[in-house]
């Protein structure tokens, strides 16, 4: 078995972005090679130490792809075994640091994928305890120095790593999140409305701190023109009411969520890339984004969407004025934008994964 994956595999398609990143991966490398991927005993209500140690569980088993949830000791037992060339750590997990106890009996590689930058998550924008701060820490330190390939989303995530860590630049390759077929086919299917409202849909988690929910909605509070704000999760005490809360969805549900929305707005003041953004563009969508969001390199200001600095209030309510005014150019824009999935589907975007793993 020449390549072992390592992270957080969701059997369901209620997926966050790095379990997307992660699922969709394992699933075009095992069109044509074996492989296993490898998740942990994570939930510590449900699973004790034993399993914790020397747990092992079937997920799932097709021809190619096995998914296995392993302890720590059963983990490195089954590195013993079958002696992977390739380890990738497809999402950061503290359990992961287990197969660097690997590198004292065998030389191989490990390839990780840098979805965010934790220690500095946890000191901007969440609320962690000492020990699993100082854990944090230390396991990102561990996969930063040791691994042989950092894959980055972005070069201002590449930046944010350099505050935090010393790393050898050879290490980094940027690549980009993709996006699955079925957004791109409810752009073909988008009908174009002129009705006196503009639906706007959150692209992120409206619960996150740094997705810039509440500098988005200090926007809005702003704007004269009729919007509707869609948006999963809610932090304020009283729901604007311009505000319509979704639950969150599976990848199909919210490919068809978003076929009658307008406008995408990705405002945080950190994101390494913004998967929701990539697939509200493949959706048809005219999608508005923060400097501050890896998919900037992607749009082109007025042309396949529309780029404003975090923090610049005005900036972001002309845009959004002027897409209101201009309705009639919102099809120009969203035929542009779903262009993205030609650039960024997953098979185009696995093609660049495809060298790290040696004669593939």
């Amino acid at each position: 078995m020449k390549t072992i994956f390592i992270g957080r595999y969701n059997p369901t398609e209620f997926l966050t972005g790095p379990e997307k990143v992660a699922k969709r991966i394992f699933s075009e490398y095992t069109k044509k090679n074996k492989s296993v991927f490898i998740e942990y005993f994570f939930d510590g209500n449900k699973f004790g130490i034993y399993k914790k140690l020397f747990g092992r569980e079937l997920i799932s088993d097709t021809e190619n792809g096995t998914v296995l949830r392993l302890g720590l000791v059963s983990l490195l037992l089954f590195l013993l075994k079958h002696k992977p060339a390739f380890i990738h750590i497809i999402t950061y997990e503290r359990f992961a640091v287990t197969a660097f106890l690997y590198r004292i009996f065998f030389s191989f590689r490990i390839i990780y994928n840098v979805h965010g930058i934790v220690i500095h998550e946890n000191l901007n924008y969440r609320k962690t305890g000492k020990l699993y701060y100082l854990k944090d820490k230390l396991c990102e330190y561990i996969i930063f120095k040791f691994s042989d390939n950092l894959l980055f989303l972005s070069e201002e995530s590449v930046r944010i790593a350099g505050m935090y860590y010393c790393f050898n630049k050879v290490k980094i390759k940027i690549i980009p999140n993709g996006t699955d077929e079925i957004f791109h086919i409810k752009s073909i299917a988008r009908k174009f409305h002129t009705r006196d409202m503009l639906k706007i849909v959150f692209a992120g988690d409206s619960g996150r701190k740094e997705k810039g929910f509440e500098f988005l909605i200090n926007a809005l509070n702003e704007c004269d023109f009729r919007f509707k704000l869609y948006a999963t999760g809610n932090t304020f005490p009283v729901i604007p009411e311009f505000y319509s809360e979704v639950p969150f969805m599976d990848t199909e549900s919210y490919a068809e969520f978003l076929s009658d929305k307008d406008v995408a707005v990705s405002s945080g003041i950190y994101e390494p890339f913004s998967i929701s953004a990539l697939e509200s563009m493949a959706a048809g969508l005219v999608t508005v984004v923060s400097k501050q969001t890896g998919m900037e390199r992607y749009i082109i200001s007025g042309l396949n969407g529309f780029v404003f600095d975090y923090g610049n209030t005005d900036e972001l309510i002309s845009i959004l004025n002027y897409l209101y005014s201009n309705r009639n150019n919102l099809e120009v824009f969203s035929r542009k934008s779903s262009e993205i999935y030609e650039m960024l589907n997953w098979e185009k975007v696995f093609e660049t994964y495809k060298p790290l793993y040696g004669n593939y």
